[in-house]
This record gives structure tokens, C-alpha cells and sequence, in this order.
């Protein structure tokens, strides 16, 4: 392939044998395949950043080739030379336009190779001499030392780890801290169950260990709309701040799948991009870099914002590396940690929920509780031997009002079944008011007299009727009138006033019980809500069962109800419902 070597003007060259050409014939299909590869991943790739690496390699190869082309058909003076020193000042180009070879790395490794070279080349030595004292072996063969040196290396390599230890404890100190700092962190976010906690413990070693003065890291909101800061190490309040799910950004981590320099020239296509509430957000971060938090390698679930160095240094390449690889673990414990809140929150539902079944088990046993006693309080008199006849009737009329009390919690009771599972029973037709209203006065008309309450009614007289279901319709001004009368002192008046307002008839209940709180009117109607003030010493008035099953009803007629406090004192429950059609028409 090669005779010789002469002296050119250029300096040394080879003298080309019969096998010259044809060996370098072999080259070219391999540079053709190299340049292959090279514009397959080029198109696979959906970095910026490593379709950039790689057109610079395939202009960089293209030097070469085209040199010693040049070389092999013309008799131009020797161009290869000049090709391979273009190939590697535009390599060169490519390595600190990217960062793509930390000199500092570079040198922390390649110290460790020293210790280690001087382990492997003392049993390498003595072994040689040994041989050398044998004569059937020839240790002058390559073959020996290849395999000797192989062998050394592969028996020699956890040295490798323990001497970079010991390199970068002596001579790197502010790595090895580093380093160990994360492998800490690393240990300690394994136990944390708490995000918040989690966050914050995860930034503060992560921004001391690596001598970094701010950052903030975002958690995407449990609707997946937004990416909501969750904690940031400077006292500056985030209420509020949060980057949205369809942002460029956003966009940007899903294609790319790496970190995101704010402040370089690869950036300002994208940032440029950005809205301007966008852009308000990211300065607000003062961050210089943003690293994506990918969970299983395919759901963005945060991002983490890191602001300047406190040496002023970029980042560089290990420096992503190992924040990458805290980040991943910092995943799994924001996994866990989620994975534990969600629990944790389904625990405290089911707990909520038989609490009320518990408080609702007891609200209905009281709710029988009452009109039972009074059953059986008069079937006793009666068993006794009454000879006075209106007292007899009077008893009768006890028993006959309790068992309607009962029969009336029963469908009550039936009716929330029915809400539940979603099948309302409406059999709506045109009421005249008068008559229902005089109904509903004799219902409760026994527990106003043994409270000595009384009861107003006023209609006016121009109130049209209603599109409604009667029996419903009583079942709702029944609850509401027993509950104006458990609630409200003895000897005191309810109203029931009635009156058409804007195509609708309006009905109102005043009771002069204690005014409910704000936050009792808004809950009132909640199957869990229960009175909490001394209006009465029975535990059945304090439930609101009868309230729940009365909006339900009232909503089903397109109605709407609702409890106010009334100026002089005392509460007002209003409800409406719609005029018959008959009657508008």
C-alpha cells in the first residue's frame, strides 16, 4: 500500500504502492454510510438543537471526501490536508457553539486515568518480565501485551470509580460536594409523601448543592389545563401564576424532550413566539434555564425553573446530566407523593360519607321517633279506659295525625331513593290554591295547637293557579310549615303568605326562630345539614330532611326555593312555582 515516505513541499508524504488506490477505494462506502446514518437520525430528529449537531457533522465530513476525490483524479497539489483541517475547525465550531466539551470534564476524568494507568502498569511490567524469563513463549508477539492489557483493564475497572472519587475529593472539591449533595437528595424525596414539602425540600438542595441563586418549579393542575407554580425559593408571591397547557412552550418540551436555555440564540424563534402574558410569565421566573419533568418518559407533569449560577458559569452538559437525573427520581417521589394524596383524599371522602349516613340513620330514627310517641302515648289512654268522648276523639285524632307524620317521612324517605337513581314521579295538572292550602293547614294543625302557635294564611285574591303536583306541592308546604313550627318558640305566629310575581305564584314562610348564619343559608337544603342553635331540645327538628326533599321537589317544577333572615327577626323560606298554562292562556 505504501513503499515510502519523501519530502514535499508540505512536508513528509508517502509514496503510493500498487494496493494504494484500491484500499482507498474502501473508504468511501464507508463514508457514504456514515454520511447515511448521519442524514437518517437528521430526519428522525425532532431536537433543534441535534439537527443542528448534525448538519454541522455532514458539512464537516463533506471536506474530506471532496478533498481526496480531488486528490485521486487531478494533479492539484495535495488537498486532504487542507479537508481534514476544515473538518476539524468546523467540528471545532460545533463543540463550543454547543457545549459539546466541557475542558473542565475533560481534565476531572482524564486525572483519574492517571492513578489508575499507574495500577495497571505495574502488574503489567512484572508480568512481562516473567514471561520474558520463559523461553518457550516469544513475548515479543503484540498479541501477549493486547491480552495483558485487556485483562488488567477488565480486573482493574471498579478502580476507575474509586480513583475519580479520590480525584474529585482532592483536586475538584466543589463537584464532590455537588455529587454528594444529590445522592442525598436522591435518598431523602424517597420518604417525602407531601407535595408541597416535597417541592420545596427537592429546590433547596438541589439550588445549594449546585450553587444556584433561584428556581421554581410548576405542577401541571389536577384538570391538566395548566402548569401552576407549586413553590419558589424567594419569598415573592405566585398565587395565581401559571403557564398553560397549549402553550409554545409546552409544545416546545413535548417535541424537543430536553432543557430549554432562555438566553440563547436557538431560544429567540420560540420566545419571540410567545403572547405577551406568556412572556410576562417567564421573565417573572428569573429563570435562565427550564428543565421538563417527564413521568414514564411521555406525560409533562412540571417543569423546573432555574434562575443564574452564583458563579456566573453556564450550564454545562454534566451540569443538565446530573439535574436530569435528580429530575427523574424528583418524578417518582412526585408520583408517589400524588399517588398518596389521592388516597389519602378518597379515604377522608368514604369517611365523609359514613359520617352522613351515620347522621342520617339518626336524623330519620328520630324523625319516627316523635310522631311513634305520640302513637303510642294515646293507644295507652285509649287502653286505659277513656269514658269521655271528645277526649276519645282527640286521641284518634293523634294517632290518625302521627301515622300521616310517619307515612309522610316514609315518602320522604322513598323520595330521595328516587332522586338518587334518577327517577323523578311528577303528575303535574292545573291546582287552585285555596284548597290545597286549607289541606295543608289541618295536617299541622295538632302541632301548632300543642305548641300554641298559630298560623296566618294570606292569598291573594288575584293568585292564578298552578302547574303542579298536588300531593308534592303539600308535601312541600308541610315540611316547611312543620319546620317553621319545631323551630319556632311556643305561643308564636307563622305566616304563610301567597301572591303571583312576574308569571310565577310566590310562597313565603316566616317563623320567628333564630336567624340562621350565612353559611347555614347556603347549606340548608344539604341532605348533611343540620341546625346547630337551641331553637328546640328535639333532636328531629334539628335535621333537614324535609328541606332536602322540599328543593327537590320545587327544582323538579322548574320552581326555585331559598332561605333568607328576615329584617324584624326570624327566617323566611321562599319558593315558587310556574302558572298553569291553562290559566295564561
Amino acid at each position: 500500500i505504501i513503499e515510502g515516505i519523501r519530502t514535499t513541499d508540505y512536508g513528509y508524504a508517502m509514496n503510493r504502492g500498487p494496493w494504494y488506490l484500491s484500499v482507498s477505494l474502501l473508504t468511501f462506502p464507508l463514508l457514504a454510510g456514515a454520511m447515511y446514518n448521519l442524514a437518517t437520525s437528521y430526519r428522525k430528529s425532532k431536537s433543534y438543537i441535534e439537527r443542528n449537531r448534525l448538519l454541522y457533522l455532514l458539512g464537516a465530513i463533506i471536506f474530506p471526501v471532496l478533498a481526496s476525490l480531488l486528490d485521486a483524479v487531478t494533479t492539484l497539489p495535495r488537498m486532504l490536508v487542507w479537508g481534514q483541517v476544515s473538518f476539524v475547525l468546523v467540528c471545532c465550531y460545533a463543540i463550543f457553539r454547543y457545549h459539546l466539551l466541557d475542558i473542565r470534564v475533560v481534565f476531572r476524568r482524564g486525572l483519574a486515568y492517571i492513578p489508575v494507568s499507574a495500577i495497571v502498569a505495574l502488574p503489567y511490567v512484572v508480568i512481562i518480565i516473567s514471561l520474558s524469563h520463559m523461553a518457550t513463549l516469544n513475548v515479543e508477539t503484540i498479541w501477549y501485551s493486547g491480552i495483558i492489557i485487556f485483562i488488567l483493564s477488565m480486573a482493574l475497572h471498579p478502580v476507575m470509580h474509586w480513583a475519580q472519587t479520590i480525584v474529585d475529593r482532592v483536586f475538584f472539591r466543589e463537584r464532590f460536594t455537588c455529587l454528594s449533595s444529590l445522592e442525598r437528595l436522591i435518598n431523602e424525596t424517597q420518604s417525602i409523601l407531601d407535595i408541597d414539602n416535597l417541592c420545596e425540600t427537592f429546590l433547596r438542595s438541589l439550588t445549594g448543592s449546585m450553587g444556584i441563586e433561584t428556581g421554581c418549579i410548576m405542577i401541571k393542575t389536577s384538570d391538566n389545563s395548566h402548569y401552576e407554580i407549586q413553590h419558589c425559593l424567594d419569598s415573592r408571591d405566585v398565587t395565581g401564576m401559571r403557564l398553560s397547557c397549549t402553550s409554545q412552550v409546552v409544545e416546545w418540551f413535548l417535541t424537543q424532550r430536553e432543557a430549554l436555555p432562555l438566553h440563547d440564540k436557538m431560544s429567540e424563534p420560540l420566545l419571540n413566539s410567545l403572547s405577551v402574558p406568556e412572556k410576562e410569565f417567564i421573565g417573572s421566573l428569573k429563570a435562565v434555564i427550564l428543565f421538563p419533568l417527564f413521568l414514564r418518559g411521555t406525560e409533562l407533569v412540571g417543569i423546573l425553573a432555574l434562575g443564574k449560577k452564583k458563579n456566573r458559569r453556564s450550564y454545562s452538559i454534566e451540569d443538565r446530566q446530573l439535574i436530569n437525573t435528580a429530575l427523574h427520581q424528583m418524578v417518582i417521589s412526585l408520583e408517589n407523593a400524588r399517588l398518596f394524596t389521592s388516597e389519602k383524599k378518597i379515604r377522608q371522602e368514604l369517611e365523609h360519607i359514613n359520617h352522613q349516613k351515620t347522621d342520617y340513620l339518626h336524623s330519620i330514627a328520630h324523625e319516627f321517633k316523635t310522631p311513634l310517641t305520640a302513637i303510642l302515648s294515646s293507644t295507652e289512654l285509649m287502653d286505659e279506659g277513656v269514658s269521655d268522648t271528645a277526649m276519645k276523639t282527640r286521641l284518634l285524632t293523634n294517632i290518625r295525625r302521627s301515622a300521616q307524620v310517619m307515612n309522610r317521612r316514609i315518602t320522604d324517605i322513598l323520595d330521595i331513593a328516587r332522586d338518587t337513581i334518577g327517577v323523578p314521579d311528577l303528575k303535574t295538572s292545573p291546582l287552585e290554591l285555596k284548597s290545597i292550602l286549607i289541606d295543608s293547614a289541618a295536617q299541622v294543625l295538632v302541632f301548632f295547637e300543642n305548641k300554641n302557635q298559630k298560623l296566618n294564611i294570606d292569598i291573594h285574591e288575584t293568585t292564578p293557579a298552578v302547574e303542579a303536583d298536588k300531593e308534592k306541592i303539600q308535601q312541600v308546604l308541610f315540611n316547611l310549615l312543620i319546620n317553621a313550627g319545631n323551630r319556632s318558640p311556643k305561643g308564636s305566629v307563622i305566616s304563610l303568605r301567597v301572591f303571583p310575581d312576574n308569571g310565577e305564584v310566590q310562597f313565603t314562610i316566616q317563623d320567628t326562630a333564630p336567624q340562621l348564619s350565612d353559611d347555614d343559608m347556603k347549606r340548608v337544603f344539604d341532605v348533611d345539614f343540620r341546625f346547630s342553635d337551641n331553637a328546640s331540645t328535639d333532636e328531629s327538628t334539628k335535621s333537614s330532611l324535609g328541606l332536602v326533599i322540599s328543593k327537590k321537589i320545587i327544582e323538579l317544577h322548574h320552581g326555585t326555593i331559598k332561605a333568607e333572615p328576615h329584617p324584624d327577626g326570624g327566617n323566611v323560606f321562599t319558593f315558587t312555582l310556574p302558572v298553569s298554562h291553562a290559566h295564561a292562556s
